[in-house]
């Protein structure tokens, strides 16, 4: 059959005569060893008897040893069994490799839930083969029937507790190994009031990550670069620079998205030794010189540990540092999303119209799993008010990954993360809209996305920017498949 292209795989003919010489040859060299064992092993059950008696049986034809290791054979079986009885009720989800009991079935009826027998019509042929006319099968049919039974039973409480609405039914059927994705569960009803509140669906989404965590990687960096190709295409984020700038109203968050890879241990394989305590994240860098700036970065308790607290560096104002509290195992493929947000101290006031004396400058991360929060923190400082519209208004770069000298000069800091998808904002974007982006890979925008960006300014009262048009940078690697011969690629 693989001859011929049918099937990439054929199982071997069984052998089928005891005097084959592969299983004589096995036969004798498992006896041995088996033999030496007993022979050595001064517990035995056999050994147990006086030695008059075993010198009689051993001057007979050995009938007390053959009757002894029958039973011990038995023991051995009784021993295992009763061990395993305790935890046959369990709930346990069986290794990949490793093969469920038999009993889920009974288990199931046992809590009252009647389910009929699965598979019931196979074939011999299916059912010993593994196969069919045209198909091989991966695994046993009846290993797979077992494993059924194995999710309804783990499952069961879930099930019967939902009491038949769509969870419970979207919850059976995943026991069958169907995705919810092949189809969909519709429910009408009428005279029926229906409650609006958000409600999330657990899905596989593929997203591309830039991988840094590489020997070749670690001082690499991703920032703005012209397209010569493109005549609409920028080097920074253009910037006014006056007192009587639009930039002096509005706030401006810049959020990124990373994963804190899990490292093997020194002496394993695949083991990339980084020792660095610190690993840079993302930033921000002047255009024009190297104020306005700031640097996000991780920061281990040691090399090697997994444990990190994020740190906001800036050199403005004389040099200021926000520092979050220390988050335990992080470098466990934990994803966190960031975001660094500065706004006048004034912004959400009406008669907005002078430059504030002070700006707000914020660090917030969160890690969620599906829709469960898993850690969140939040920190703020302030900078004088000519300062903070700086860093709203003068041309400026932003980065991810290795700090460089002026994007690309001298390395100052490294990075062993993956980094996703990065966003900049002429807008504030609140905690809630940071983690609702967490938590929905495919999400990006504002809470209330045709909020004016300008509601609270009267100066600029004739003025309306929606907040889902106050995006000025996005970054999506979905299209990334790797870098050119001068180490830059494009993003879309």
């Amino acid at each position: 059959m693989v001859e011929s292209g049918f099937a990439t795989f054929e199982i071997k003919d069984p052998i089928m005569y005891a005097n084959s010489p592969d299983v004589v040859s096995f036969k004798t060299a498992k006896m041995l060893a088996g033999s030496e064992y007993d022979y050595q092993n001064g517990s035995s059950l056999y050994k147990s008897f006086p030695a008059w008696i075993v010198d009689e049986d051993g001057e007979a034809q050995n009938t007390l040893r053959d009757l002894c290791q029958i039973m011990a054979s038995y023991l051995d079986e009784l021993y295992l069994q009763i061990q395993f009885l305790p935890n046959l009720k369990q709930v346990d989800y069986t290794a990949e490799d490793g093969k469920p009991h038999n009993f889920y079935r009974q288990q199931i009826e046992n809590l009252g839930l009647s389910i009929p027998e699965l598979f019931a019509d196979v074939t011999p042929f299916v059912r010993y083969l593994q196969r069919d006319e045209k198909v091989l099968f991966e695994k046993d049919v009846n290993e797979i029937k077992n494993r059924i039974y194995q999710n309804i039973y783990n499952n069961l409480t879930t099930i019967l507790k939902a009491k038949g609405n769509e969870k419970s039914f979207r919850n059976f059927i995943r026991c069958f190994g169907v995705d919810d994705e092949i189809y969909k569960i519709n429910l009408y009803s009428d005279n029926a009031d229906y409650k609006l509140e958000p409600r999330y669906a657990q899905a596989t989404k593929k997203k591309n990550f830039i991988n840094f965590n590489t020997a070749d990687n670690f001082g690499a960096v991703i920032y703005n670069h012209i397209d010569n190709t493109n005549p609409n295409s920028k080097a920074c984020i253009s910037g006014t620079y006056n007192v009587s700038s639009i930039e002096m109203y509005v706030a401006n968050t810049c959020e990124c998205e990373f994963i804190f890879p899990l490292k093997p241990e020194p002496g394993e394989p695949n083991f990339i030794d980084y020792q660095d305590i610190s690993s840079s994240l993302f930033g921000i860098v002047g255009s024009v010189n190297a104020d306005p700036n700031f640097e996000i970065y991780a920061e281990r308790e040691e090399a090697y540990s997994k444990n990190v607290k994020f740190v906001l560096t800036s050199s403005v104002s004389g040099g200021f540092a926000l520092t979050s509290p220390t988050f335990d195992n992080v470098y466990n493929d934990q994803r966190w999303n960031f975001a660094v947000r500065i706004k006048p101290e004034n912004y959400d006031q009406a008669d907005l119209a002078a430059v504030a004396s002070t700006y707000q400058i914020e660090l917030y991360g969160v890690s969620a799993i599906g829709e469960t929060k898993i850690e969140e923190f939040s920190v703020s400082g302030a900078i004088e008010g000519w300062r903070g519209l700086a860093m709203l208004s003068m041309p400026r770069s932003l980065y991810v990954g290795a700090k460089r000298d002026n994007l690309s000069g001298s390395l100052a800091t490294r990075t062993d993360v993956e980094a996703g998808s990065t966003r900049l904002w002429f807008d504030y974007l609140n905690d809630e809209t940071v983690y609702q982006n967490a938590i929905q890979a495919d999400s990006e925008g504002n809470e209330f996305a045709y909020k004016n960006v300008f509601l609270s300014q009267t100066a600029l009262n004739d003025t309306f920017v929606p907040s889902v048009d106050a995006l000025a940078l996005n970054w999506r690697f979905n299209q990334v498949t790797g870098s050119d011969s001068n180490g830059q690629f494009l993003v879309i």
